[in-house]
């Protein structure tokens, strides 16, 4: 009974142009527990849209940048907040952006080098020229979240998943054209007759799945 009552609430609100309320009261309810289930988040989050008002925490809770405990949340996004503070003061006084109106993307692939000890004063501060790639993700997350800090975190993550799809890339690309052979197999006899390489395609394909990043989370 229940369950029908739902349906007819959920119907009736969008009848009224209001969408998802039942969606985000479920959403807030996982979100208040002590210990937030991460399964049943996650499970969620392929279901409904998120709130862009809980999108930030959703996405630090999802990717493991945020402890599912409860209790210490205030702790570590205090921590994250003077970390990503530090650095990017430690930018503006080497010059390398502006206090004022930093261009927010490329701060993030230049503290990504800085923490890998890659960054040399001789790299340009131009995010595009950095790294073409790292640049749409790092634009794709500053445009989804307002606070600078999770859009930092979250990029961090971000690419250091990246970075471990990579490791597996001969893998993957093996699994590629296994798969392309089997779903098309016209693409596939094209490809190989006229002598092209499916590594290609297949680098082709990261890059835009890359390029449009901003378009393929959810929001």
């Amino acid at each position: 009974m229940a369950y029908h009552q739902r349906n007819f609430r959920s119907f009736y609100y969008e009848t009224l142009g209001v969408k998802g309320v039942e969606e985000k009261k479920s959403l807030e309810i996982l979100l208040q527990e002590q210990d937030i289930d991460k399964e049943r988040l996650e499970t969620f989050c392929l279901k409904f849209n998120v709130p862009s008002l809980y999108r930030g925490v959703v996405w630090k809770l999802v990717l493991g940048v945020l402890p599912a405990h409860q209790g210490i949340h205030h702790y570590v996004t205090s921590q994250q907040c003077a970390r990503y503070e530090a650095l990017k003061h430690t930018l503006v006084v080497i010059q390398r952006t502006c206090a004022t109106f930093p261009d927010i993307p490329s701060v993030y692939l230049q503290l990504r080098l800085m923490e890998r000890g890659e960054l040399l004063m001789k790299t340009p501060t131009n995010g595009v020229a950095i790294c073409p790639h790292n640049h749409c993700v790092a634009r794709a997350v500053s445009d989804m979240f307002h606070d600078e800090v999770d859009g930092y975190v979250i990029y961090m993550k971000m690419t250091e998943i990246q970075e471990q799809v990579k490791s597996m890339q001969a893998m993957l690309e093996r699994d590629f054209v296994h798969f392309l052979r089997l779903e098309d197999s016209r693409l596939y006899s094209h490809i190989t007759r006229i002598g092209s390489t499916l590594a290609i395609l297949y680098e082709s394909i990261v890059a835009l799945t890359a390029g449009g990043l901003s378009g393929c989370l959810p929001t």
